[in-house]
């Protein structure tokens, strides 16, 4: 539907559009002064329905409407750690998420659910002990260093 400027004044309802996205916002009427045209982001082209869980996009180069899937202010996970990711723009969801949170931080995907990663779990329980030996390593050498000199200097002992 297209505007065809007049010179006259006239009320017309509008169907308003987000500027970033185009996505349908709501309808109102609007008074349009002789010899003026259409305030921006709006169409005269009503919106199909919109089912839940959806938003309708307005591409006026076509002068159309397009249904999008509105996922924005969910939560996915990443498939290949787990990491949550926030959606906030239209689409489909992100290839490699899934809409199910881990129960645990030791899980991995296995095509249809989370499942327990015993590898992943041991190889972090040996790399925090490792990081703990080397940690109490350091602190013994801390306090070991001034008697292992005083050792090699022969100082330091009653005989």
């Amino acid at each position: 539907m297209t505007f065809e400027m007049s010179d006259k004044a006239q009320t017309l309802k509008i169907y308003n559009l987000r500027p970033d996205t185009q996505e349908f916002i709501g309808r109102s009427d609007c008074y349009i002064p002789a010899h003026t045209g259409l305030p921006a982001n709006c169409t005269l082209a009503p919106p199909p329905d919109i089912p839940v869980g959806s938003a309708a996009v307005y591409h006026a180069e076509q002068d159309k409407w397009s249904l999008v899937a509105d996922h924005r202010g969910k939560t996915v996970y990443s498939l290949t750690d787990g990491s949550p990711q926030l959606i906030t723009s239209l689409g489909d969801l992100p290839d490699g998420t899934v809409s199910t949170a881990p129960a645990e931080q030791y899980m991995k995907w296995d095509g249809s659910a989370w499942v327990h990663d015993a590898n992943e779990e041991k190889a972090a329980f040996q790399e925090k002990a490792r990081a703990q030996r080397q940690s109490l390593l350091t602190a013994a050498n801390v306090v070991t260093s001034d008697w292992r000199t005083e050792l090699q200097l022969g100082v330091g002992f009653v005989e």
